[in-house]
């Protein structure tokens, strides 16, 4: 992927930020992602009408300037039958008639909301009957439109309600992919926080095995330096003592303490070149040394 400019971010991100629908947005997370979107963009359920009018010559006029129109139109008497057709046919629109016998058109209505709340409804109201219309606005209608019913605005009122339910539709189906991606995304972060994690580990194992590596070679080095002189010392030292101990007592003490920390060097020596664990132990404040006596050698692992 190639690098993004500064000036060419900021531009992103504005547009980002005036995207209401979030369609930007989820396209952006999906490009760094590295996915291909799989959005639809252009929803066109069928044109279908369900008229729902207990008048069969509101009906008849209704169905015949509505299939002039292109729109394929399936009618109900009442409300019970409107429901059941709608339950079967799918409408991308209802033009649902308010005074109704057996259940009113706010029945209906209600009845619709709660069942298949993303359908379109546009009510049907006689004159004088306006407020009714309002009232079923407050529970879900998308739009009304009043008898005698004006063919002109009708065909309009219906073309923006299926337009505007559809943005709708369009713009829910877009924040639930985009809530989707969010939670493949932290799921993302959480995996990289993981491998991230596991470097910084790998990382510390690699340098506490420099470290050995360098405190091992070090203590071999002077092992094989200190090794040989002290050898001499401390032969020399046993000699003289074979030599001198019933002769000078006092020589003999001192010839007795070299011995004694020739062995101790020697004895620090070997723990050094069979190094395997080193421990580091406070020294002088900020400063750390070696301990010796608590670091564990191969033998010991």
């Amino acid at each position: 992927m190639r690098k993004m400019g500064v000036a060419e971010h900021l531009s992103k991100t504005d547009a980002l930020l005036a995207d209401s629908s979030g369609r930007l947005l989820l396209q952006h997370v999906n490009q760094v992602l590295g996915r291909q979107p799989q959005l639809k963009t252009d929803y066109s359920p069928a044109q279908k009408i369900l008229v729902v009018d207990d008048d069969p010559g509101s009906r008849f006029l209704l169905r015949t300037r509505l299939q002039a129109e292109g729109l394929e139109v399936v009618e109900a008497a009442d409300g019970e039958h409107g429901l059941a057709e709608l339950q079967q046919c799918s409408p991308a629109l209802i033009l649902l008639d308010i005074q109704m016998p057996r259940m009113s058109g706010i029945e209906v209505l209600e009845k619709i909301k709660k069942d298949y709340p993303d359908t379109a409804v546009v009510m049907i109201t006689a004159y004088g009957t306006e407020e009714i219309a309002v009232e079923a606005m407050r529970k879900g209608a998308d739009d009304y439109i009043s008898k005698p019913i004006d063919f002109r605005k009708l065909n309009r009122t219906i073309r923006n309600v299926i337009k505007n339910r559809q943005l709708k539709l369009t713009q829910k189906r877009l924040s639930n992919q985009l809530r989707q991606t969010s939670v493949e995304l932290m799921k993302k972060v959480d995996e990289l926080k993981k491998t991230n994690r596991s470097l910084i580990e790998t990382q510390d194992r690699l340098v506490k095995a420099e470290r050995l590596a360098a405190i091992t070679q070090t203590a071999i080095a002077v092992n094989h330096q200190i090794n040989n002189p002290l050898t001499v010392i401390l032969g020399n030292a046993q000699l003289l003592i074979t030599k001198y101990g019933e002769k000078d007592e006092k020589l003999v003490r001192a010839l007795k303490i070299i011995e004694n920390q020739c062995l101790r060097i020697r004895d620090v020596t070997h723990k050094l070149a069979d190094l395997a664990e080193p421990i580091l132990t406070e020294y002088v404040k900020g400063e750390s040394m070696l301990s010796i006596e608590e670091s564990k050698g191969r033998r010991f692992k």
